[in-house]
């Protein structure tokens, strides 16, 4: 009994976990778009930086799905890896721009 309370208890700590992190993005995504709203006036390029913050956060939720859908996926056995040369440079030139 003591291995399914123990898995028991991880599932519902993921699932915590994962319904944080997915609530996250939506309220910014949410609170962005409320707040184009309170200037019915504006400009598209006036609202630009709401606009683009949706954006990011749309695409960051797109990548915890499919990291969902992938864990899933390989659960049940049914992932097959695809593995390939990945060139890093670019990512690490986008995560390290603001500090430069």
């Amino acid at each position: 009994m003591k291995p399914i309370l123990k898995a028991w208890r991880k599932q519902q700590a993921f699932v915590e976990n994962a319904s944080h992190e997915l609530r996250t993005p939506l309220t910014i995504i949410q609170n962005s778009l409320e707040n184009m709203f309170t200037h019915p006036n504006h400009t598209v390029i006036d609202e630009s930086e709401n606009i683009a913050q949706a954006l990011n956060e749309t695409r960051r939720l797109t990548g915890l799905t499919t990291d969902l859908l992938t864990i899933a996926r390989s659960d049940a056995n049914e992932q097959t890896l695809d593995l390939a040369l990945t060139d890093i440079g670019p990512f690490i030139n986008e995560v390290t721009k603001p500090f430069f």
